[in-house]
């Protein structure tokens, strides 16, 4: 930042100023070209727009895009640069990771923060794993009960053995 500020006597916040109005120009191309027909003839291209879109809001390399979509909170420009730089590019490399490894790079209270995000996404998936189970279960039940009232239609009452349609 020092050398733009310096080379073009540009300061911080005016060089903020130009990213976000970029940053809206490219995010209103990006929805332009999804609601046309790019999705289907230059998905590529559209791929690159929003992908340079994302990146002029989160103020990251591509590489730290990753991790600036974990939105954990003083997880900002500066320490995405430090991981990726360290080779910490995702989130699975961050699960990965353990505390002193992580704490060579980052202030400890951050990493609490990513800790944190991780035990509660771990939850988060178990809590679907079980609602995927409850519901396979619940399903299948359903489809046990309308079955044995078919079938039961399906008897006739007198004798209990299945109905025949007879069609003309």
């Amino acid at each position: 930042m020092k050398s733009l500020e310096q080379e073009y006597f540009l300061y911080e916040r005016d060089v903020l100023r130009l990213a976000e109005g970029f940053c809206w120009l490219a995010d209103s191309l990006a929805a332009i070209a999804e609601s046309g027909c790019w999705k289907k003839k230059r998905k590529e291209d559209l791929k690159k727009i929003i992908l340079l879109s994302e990146r002029l809001i989160e103020g990251v390399e591509e590489e730290g895009l990753g991790l600036a979509r974990l939105y954990i909170p003083g997880l900002n420009r500066y320490y995405i640069r430090r991981l990726v730089k360290a080779g910490y590019n995702n989130g699975k490399y961050l699960k990965e990771a353990s505390d002193e490894e992580l704490n060579k790079i980052l202030p400890r209270r951050l990493v609490n923060r990513i800790q944190e995000r991780i035990k509660e996404e771990k939850e988060n998936q178990e809590a679907k794993k079980q609602k995927v189970k409850a519901s396979d279960s619940n399903a299948e039940t359903e489809h046990r009960k309308l079955t044995t009232v078919t079938t039961a239609k399906e008897l006739k009452p007198e004798t209990g053995e299945l109905k025949t349609e007879e069609r003309y």
